[in-house]
């Protein structure tokens, strides 16, 4: 019974150790984006209006883009932003998209397309097991559906994570687990093209798109209390 306590002391011992000094992750790379595009056709009149933001830094990003066309006195509107921060500990962001097609009574469109998007990509490594947990969601809606997004987490060996579809499709991510030794790319997106055919009014059309991730590593800290915990309890 002695030798079986003494080899649990220290295998928890030697996993406080191995886990407590790989509890950060290291950020190599990033590239974070959000785009707005507006395109309206009414007979042989064209109106279009599109802009994105790009970065490729690690520094915390806080982005809002807007593109508006109209052809009076239709009118077409779309907005996205996205917040988000890269910590030793944690990647979080959100992202939101919406847009809005108006065609008063009297008027007419020979076609119309509200489009955008958000993407989140980070590139990480860790040095030893590392415990992490995800929860991540991705969507995007339109009256005509013509979207993809999703949610992956890739390293080595694969994904470990990957939640990715079209349209409707709508990616929820809430898991926990050990990251070996090694680099991981975390990838959270949606882009939209929310495109409408000839129409007369009254007619109205929105597009929307959305996604949140909360990707995060224990705090040193953290695991010593719980295995100490544990080793207390071996103890008794």
């Amino acid at each position: 019974m002695h030798h079986l306590r003494a080899a649990s002391l220290f295998w928890i011992s030697g996993t406080a150790a191995a886990l407590c000094s790989a509890s950060t992750i290291v950020p190599s790379a990033a590239q974070r984006s959000v785009s707005a595009s507006v395109d309206l056709i009414a007979g042989e009149t064209q109106a279009n209006d599109a802009n994105s933001i790009f970065s490729g830094t690690l520094d915390p990003f806080n982005e809002t883009v807007g593109a508006a066309a109209g052809i009076d006195p239709i009118t077409g509107v779309v907005s996205a932003s996205q917040l988000s921060d890269i910590t030793p500990l944690s990647i979080v962001g959100q992202a939101d998209l919406s847009g809005e097609l108006n065609v008063p009574a009297g008027a007419s469109l020979s076609a119309s397309s509200l489009g955008g998007g958000a993407g989140l990509s980070v590139t990480f490594s860790v040095s030893d097991l590392t415990a992490y947990t995800l929860t991540a969601h991705a969507s995007a809606s339109s009256a005509i559906p013509n979207s993809i997004q999703g949610v992956v987490l890739t390293g080595a060996g694969g994904a470990l994570v990957s939640a990715e579809g079209y349209d409707n499709f709508v990616a929820d991510v809430n898991t926990a687990g050990v990251l070996a030794p090694g680099e991981y790319t975390l990838l959270v997106y949606f882009t939209l093209s929310a495109d409408t055919p000839s129409v007369a009014g009254p007619f109205s059309a929105g597009a929307l798109g959305h996604f949140d991730v909360n990707f995060q590593v224990p705090e040193p800290s953290s695991l010593t209390v719980v295995l100490l915990a544990l080793l207390a309890c071996r103890r008794r």
